[in-house]
């Protein structure tokens, strides 16, 4: 399997085929932030925006996955749209080479770890340098399967007084780069202690704690059973094949949650859909019983489409009290990557009930 270490932050188009017909990749032009949610109203909160950009000319615009029934409504909104990609299965299949609805492709996921490959690669690591390395599951998820994660330290059964970190990838189940990222950052740890001072250092003086599918039942609809074609984004609870309504985990956490329908949707069907109490389902409160035990000093949440290091606050356009630590981790990201940074609502969009504020 060929490794793609390229990652950034929220939101990667694929593929789906919904029962109404095929999903598009689109761009919705606009004057400014406040015109777009002016002119959409609650329609803003239903979008499944993939990332914000703007033309060589200057011109703003959101990349959204969506279908011909939500851009009627857009266009008759006011905004202009423009379609990129008419069926998004194409993008799947030129950015993969894989064809995900043919019947010879079997569980092909293109260049991406699949469910099971994920777990097989953590134990592996686990073999390989158990000095550090320790294997865990969490769970079940609504349809049994476990949060998959590993423990890395210099004594990683052991749970000593050294800060604790949480990585985590693939919440939104279409997004295996995340997925990707965690593994390979794992893989690095690995593969440079004894060798690498900083790494060395790290391992000795922190405990990781990695979950690179932190979606278990979307990923493996999206990647084990020919689903890459569906584009799936939350989870699989109480859902039926090709329809809802699931639950989008990023809007699930307590804080702020449903604090508008700005930042998520209270409708079942929407891509962005809260689910119908704070921490609903499975796959949140599992990771909110993980923070209560650790009290984990930094959070990672990895997302993928566009090239951002975001931090709080998503849910409105203000900023918390430790904002200046924030900024200077944000800006040593940036020093590195070269991403746009800076809080979630002023740089991409309104979020609430995402893992970021909670």
């Amino acid at each position: 399997m060929k490794l793609r270490g390229l990652f950034g932050l929220f939101g990667m188009a694929a593929v789906i085929l919904a029962a109404e017909g095929p999903r598009m990749e689109a761009r919705v032009y606009y004057e400014s932030p406040e015109q777009a949610s002016a002119k959409l109203g609650d329609l803003f909160g239903e979008l499944d925006i993939c990332t914000v950009s703007r033309t060589e000319a200057g011109r703003d615009f959101l990349v959204i996955d969506t279908d011909a029934e939500q851009l009627a409504k857009i266009e008759a909104a006011g905004l202009s749209v423009e379609i990129t990609w008419s069926d998004i299965r194409e993008k799947f299949r030129k950015m993969t080479g894989v064809d995900p609805d043919s019947t010879d492709a079997g569980r092909n996921f293109g260049y991406f770890f699949t469910y099971s490959e994920m777990i097989d690669t953590l134990r592996r690591l686990a073999a390989l340098h158990p000095q550090i390395v320790d294997t865990f599951k969490l769970g079940p998820t609504f349809q049994g399967r476990a949060l998959w994660g590993v423990r890395i330290s210099d004594n990683p059964t052991v749970d000593e007084p050294e800060p604790e970190l949480f990585i985590n990838g693939a919440t939104h189940a279409r997004e295996p780069l995340g997925t990707h990222a965690c593994i390979n950052f794992a893989s690095l740890l690995c593969q440079n202690y004894g060798t690498d001072s900083l790494v060395t250092w790290l391992v000795r003086n922190r405990e990781f704690y990695i979950i690179p599918v932190m979606n278990p039942d979307g990923y493996v609809y999206n990647s084990d059973s020919g689903g890459a074609s569906s584009n799936w984004r939350k989870n699989r609870n109480g859902t039926t094949p090709r329809t809802g309504p699931g639950v989008d985990l990023n809007r699930n956490y307590g804080y702020k949650w449903g604090y508008d329908n700005n930042g998520s949707s209270p409708t079942p069907s929407n891509e962005t859909y809260r689910g119908p109490a704070r921490f609903s389902e499975p796959e949140t409160q599992t990771i909110r019983s993980l923070l209560y035990a650790h009290k984990f000093r930094t959070c990672q949440d990895f997302h993928t489409y566009g090239r951002y290091n975001l931090y709080s606050w998503g849910y409105y356009n203000g900023m918390p009290a430790d904002s200046m630590v924030l900024k200077e981790m944000g800006d040593t990201f940036r020093a590195n990557n070269g991403y746009t940074t800076g809080p979630c609502y002023r740089v991409l969009y309104a979020t609430n009930g995402g893992s970021t504020d909670y």
